[in-house]
């Protein structure tokens, strides 16, 4: 395989360059079988399946959910209806279709080219197989050399120690490509990459290297305790096995809180209620479970009376949580309140089991932080990215030490660390595609490629690296790049069921959004009917108590125009009296009005045809002074009030012409 300074060149131009770790070279496979996949939503089940068929990869899930999560982060993925939707055109330029079948006609051509030579040449018959596997073998050792001359063109130094059989001859036909052949030198260049990106890839852990975590106790959650019993059917107890199948495998404790344990039968005593109803409401995945795979109500109290039993079988350990001491307290009230708002819990039981488990982990540890998992002594892991995030916060470790490992973690995170940190095997396949696959998912520029070769040549000449400095860095970065992206406030998306259960799932929230929507537009419905309500009520009352103004006004303006055409028709009626009594006075016989002479004689004369007149008026047709009051007053008070309705509309209009100029 390529030495450690290959693979720690590549590990660390990828990390500080290029921003990827370890896990991020395996994307493009499970990209490229999102791209082709049969199904129109991520089921983890399906695509570790097709993986598997494809690319002889066996990939945990949890690794798949951390791949799935980064791509809808990088809109390569939809969110919706609570599942992740493929989005085939936007996953198309990682179809992989195209690059392996060029890469694989590359790699025949050359290797047919290969055994050619060495018989032309060297009068030494192999089969294109044999030269095939000699070609592995010399790019495995002179990865440095051949790297320059393809990356920069330069002339591949003369090889003096052919430990191999076969090296000369290889080495004859790499300098015979170069010098002669662009082609064959391109396939060669495509070939040798493909090589070296596998064995960095599938590399080793040393024999004497130390991968054991004996001195770390992992704390499972209720949800992960759950399906690690079967609770929550075969999708996720393969999950939840994954991850303690790896930490045992590396020598970590796996253990659970007795309050744990008691949560647990809870919800196990809720579900039997459930299934013995048959409910199609369901509480959480347990409960869908136990609902849809037809479960009896004596199955889930079997399992309730043998939780125990079956956790020891697995290797769990039910644990008491520490005793308090007085410097090893957090503040657990300004902890209580973070879970609160990050979590929003509706029952304070659980919110003080996660409290508990919490402030437990942080004894465990005696109060120290560490960077690795094997200086960790013990850990918090769980499926609720809520309580991840309320953890962090109360630590403020996104302020102060992103690299520290938290005292809760998510459950898919650890499992893709063990996963990836740990030495991969490389999948059991020809050479050929080996070198295919590897080639087109790690298809960098040129100028990657020289950086990779820069990096290999600082390390050779300045510092010695070693197979258990690569492995150490490999876990470190990856270690940190999962602890520091993969608790992202992202709404969840449901991916662990098989490809029928997402949708159900998918089905099942869009008929409660649907619900809630028509809720939400009946509670507006009835809040908008109600502010008719109101405006009409408070129309009504507006309209009445403008009725009651306007009558108050046409009253008030009645008691006015009386009032006013009292006082004229009395002064009319005073004028016409004082003309009567002098006419009256002046129709005496001994009163004479010659003798007034002048104007005054001649009021007076007008006085007495006035009297006549009104005397005459009374005698005929029955007409008083009364009625000539009545008359007056009536004629007055229908102009007062002709008046004020005229002056009042000019007046409206001469406002509405101000108004819109």
């Amino acid at each position: 395989m390529t030495d450690a300074a290959v693979s720690m060149a590549i590990l660390t131009v990828d990390a500080n360059r290029l921003g990827r770790d370890v896990l991020s070279r395996f994307e493009p496979m499970v990209l490229d079988r999102l791209y082709h996949s049969r199904t129109d939503v991520v089921a983890i089940p399906e695509l570790q399946r097709e993986i598997e068929d494809e690319f002889a990869l066996t990939m945990p899930g949890a690794a798949l959910q951390t791949i799935s999560r980064r791509a809808a982060r990088n809109e390569l993925l939809r969110r919706q209806h609570g599942v992740l939707h493929i989005d085939r055109e936007r996953l198309a330029r990682f179809d992989l279709s195209g690059v392996r079948a060029a890469t694989s006609r590359e790699y025949e051509a050359l290797i047919y080219q290969g055994a050619s030579h060495a018989e032309r040449v060297f009068e030494h018959k192999v089969s294109p197989e044999e030269f095939g596997n000699a070609l592995w073998s010399f790019i495995q050792r002179h990865t440095s050399p051949l790297l320059a001359a393809m990356v920069n063109n330069t002339s591949l130094p003369p090889i003096e120690d052919g430990s191999e059989p076969l090296d000369f001859v290889v080495a004859s036909f790499v300098v015979e490509a170069q010098e002669r052949d662009a082609q064959a030198f391109e396939y060669l260049s495509h070939v040798a990459k493909g090589a070296i990106i596998a064995s960095a890839l599938y590399f080793p852990d040393p024999a004497e290297f130390d991968a054991r975590l004996d001195g770390l106790t992992i704390y499972l959650d209720t949800t992960v305790i759950l399906r690690l019993v079967g609770a929550s059917g075969p999708a996720f107890e393969d999950l939840a096995s994954d991850l303690a199948r790896l930490a045992a495998g590396r020598g970590a404790k796996i253990a659970c809180f007795e309050h744990t344990i008691r949560e647990i039968r809870g919800i196990l005593a809720a579900c039997t209620e459930i299934v013995r109803r048959g409910t199609a409401r369901y509480y959480g995945e347990t409960s869908e479970y136990m609902v849809s795979a037809g479960w009896e109500v004596t199955d889930v109290i079997a399992l309730s009376d043998s939780l125990e039993d079956r956790l020891d079988a697995i290797g769990v350990e039910v644990r008491v949580k520490p005793a308090h001491v007085a410097a090893l307290t957090l503040d657990e009230d300004l902890l209580e309140r973070t879970l609160q708002e990050h979590v929003n819990y509706s029952s304070s039981s659980a919110r003080q089991k996660d409290l508990g488990s919490i402030t437990a982990i942080y004894r465990l540890r005696r109060g120290r932080s560490a960077t690795t998992l094997h200086r960790t002594s013990a850990i918090f892991v769980t499926h609720n990215m809520a309580l991840v995030r309320a953890g962090r916060a109360f630590e403020k470790l996104d302020e102060i030490d992103r690299g520290s490992i938290p005292l809760c973690m998510p459950d898919f995170a650890l499992t893709t660390h063990l996963w990836v940190s740990q030495e991969i095997k490389a999948p059991d396949l020809p050479v050929r595609n080996l070198v295919t696959d590897s080639y087109s998912i790690m298809r960098a520029e040129d100028h990657v490629w020289r950086l990779y070769l820069e990096k290999i040549e600082d390390l050779r000449v300045t510092q010695r690296v070693s197979e258990v400095d690569y492995v150490l860095l490999r876990q470190s970065l990856q270690v940190r790049s999962l602890i520091m992206l993969e608790t992202h406030s992202d709404p969840e998306a449901f991916t662990e069921g098989s490809a029928r259960r997402v949708l159900e799932r998918a089905r099942r929230a869009i008929q409660e959004e649907a619900l809630e929507d028509a809720r939400t537009a009946h509670e507006a419905t009835a809040a908008a009917n109600q502010r008719i309500v109101a405006i009409q009520t408070a129309s009504e009352a507006n309209s009445t108590e403008l009725s009651r103004r306007l009558e108050a006004h046409a009253l008030g303006l009645q008691a006015v125009a009386g009032k006013v055409s009292r006082v004229i028709a009395a002064t009319v009626l005073s004028f016409v009296g004082l003309i009567a009594t002098t006419g009256a006075v002046f129709a005496i016989p001994f009163m004479s009005t010659s003798a007034l002479g002048g104007i005054l004689g001649f009021i007076a004369a007008a006085c007495v045809v006035a009297y006549s007149l009104v005397s005459l008026a009374s005698m005929f047709f029955g007409i008083g002074l009364p009625s000539v009051f009545r008359y007056v007053q009536s004629a007055v008070h229908r102009r007062v009030l002709a008046w004020y309705e005229r002056t009042a509309s000019e007046s409206a209009s001469v406002n509405g012409a101000a108004q819109r100029n």
